[in-house]
């Protein structure tokens, strides 16, 4: 099975048969893991010494987990 987002959900099950006659294996579920997508980027802020600001971001997909990361300047790694 090519597994793509149409066909996520879809159930399937294997049907045996002989002389004797038929019998199913038990339903197996196909989920298609997506991706995720960034639907709102964070901005810039600027502000005052001292005062607190916050970034936010909106992804879309699922069963997210989100760790913020930065770096000093574009020479250096990310670190979260």
């Amino acid at each position: 099975v090519n597994a793509r987002a149409a066909i996520d959900g879809y159930q399937y099950r294997c049907k045996v048969s002989n002389a004797a006659g038929t019998v199913y294996s038990d339903i197996a579920a196909l989920t298609v893991i997506r991706k995720p997508a960034i639907t709102s980027q964070p901005q810039d802020v600027v502000t005052e010494n001292g005062k607190t600001v916050q970034f936010s971001v909106k992804a879309s997909g699922g069963e997210l987990s989100y760790q913020w990361q930065y770096r000093t300047s574009e020479a250096e790694a990310w670190a979260d």
